[in-house]
């Protein structure tokens, strides 16, 4: 895992140096800065890959009439006629630019980003003589880095210290549990407050143009919603019940923060460059009354069926074959 964790460690690095070494600033405080940078640096390099995804995303949710239309087309044709509806709906997306890549970059960064920050914390604090990072250094970080970063505090309780710490380690990072829980708690607040808004405007963009006709799109959308109470958990899980430091906490609180901005911001600037389009939203009140007038027939279809009466369908295919 140190291809995650010593890059991490290097921006830190770099980011301490440039305002610790070159500006002089405070060595141990210049880590909670660098912290935040790190958070900075990554959502930077990535937000032209983020709006790509999006980009691609809103192209993709114009086009479902006419791929809608094309299956319609090729519906009743022979199997070997598919691999044709394949061709022409890539042509179709390659005509309006999208790309299927543009949805993977971000996501490929970002966590390891996230594993390497936290495996580096851990590392670091580990009580393990093999590890002794104070001592042997980590990575790019050698000991006077590593001792340097132990000493960086936010509100008087070092950054690398988590509420699951033993009476030893508290006590060699002169803190105690109750003090790292009063400032880990709060921000455990804050970052399932920050991820659960991030979630449930996510939820309300995937509704909003959700695939009726499609069972899969339908059967995601439900997965979403049992992901909800993870979401608003996790924080307080991973804070106070596993190992969570308190930089993995600033790191979280920050990096959603910057996700709910990012994310309106962007959503508002393809609503004026290209936003949905009239046949688009038309397709999707279609697909949405037949949906729901499907679930209706199926709800009728299972009550005559408890009832002993025969069913809409069941009478249709009748007086098919009569006639």
């Amino acid at each position: 895992m140190k291809i995650v964790e010593y890059p991490v460690a290097l921006f830190l690095k770099a980011w301490h140096y440039l305002f610790a070494d070159i500006f002089g600033w405070d060595g141990a405080q210049t880590w909670l800065l660098a912290l935040v940078l790190l958070i900075v640096t990554v959502r930077g390099l990535l937000l032209p890959f983020v709006y790509r995804q999006s980009y691609s995303s809103r192209i993709l949710i114009n086009l479902r009439p006419k791929v809608y239309r094309l299956e319609q087309e090729y519906r009743d044709k022979e199997p070997e006629s598919r691999k044709e509806l394949a061709k022409k709906r890539r042509e179709l997306q390659k005509e309006h630019e999208y790309r299927f890549s543009d949805g993977c970059v971000p996501m490929l960064i970002q966590i390891p980003v996230l594993l390497g920050l936290y495996r580096m914390l851990i590392h670091v604090t580990s009580p393990d003589p093999e590890v002794n990072a104070s001592d042997n250094g980590f990575g790019p970080l050698n000991a006077e880095d590593v001792q340097s970063l132990l000493s960086a505090k936010l509100f008087d309780v070092p950054l690398a210290a988590y509420v699951q710490m033993s009476g030893s380690q508290f006590a060699e990072i002169n803190t105690t549990k109750e003090q790292v829980f009063w400032v880990v708690f709060p921000m455990a607040i804050l970052a399932a407050i920050f991820t659960t808004s991030n979630w449930a405007y996510s939820m309300y963009r995937n509704y909003r143009t959700l695939d009726h006709n499609s069972g899969m799109a339908r059967g995601l959308l439900k997965l979403m919603w049992l992901i909800g109470p993870i979401v608003l958990i996790a924080p307080f899980t991973i804070a106070l019940g596993a190992v969570g430091p308190v930089a993995l906490m600033v790191y979280w609180v920050g990096n959603n923060l910057w996700t709910a901005a990012q994310t309106i911001s962007i959503q508002r600037i393809l609503d004026r460059k290209i936003p949905y389009s009239d046949e688009f939203l038309a397709h999707h009140k279609s697909m949405k009354d037949q949906h729901i007038e499907r679930k209706k027939e199926k709800k009728l279809a299972r009550k005559a069926k408890r009832n002993g009466q025969p069913t809409a369908i069941a009478e249709q295919k009748q007086s098919a074959e009569e006639s």
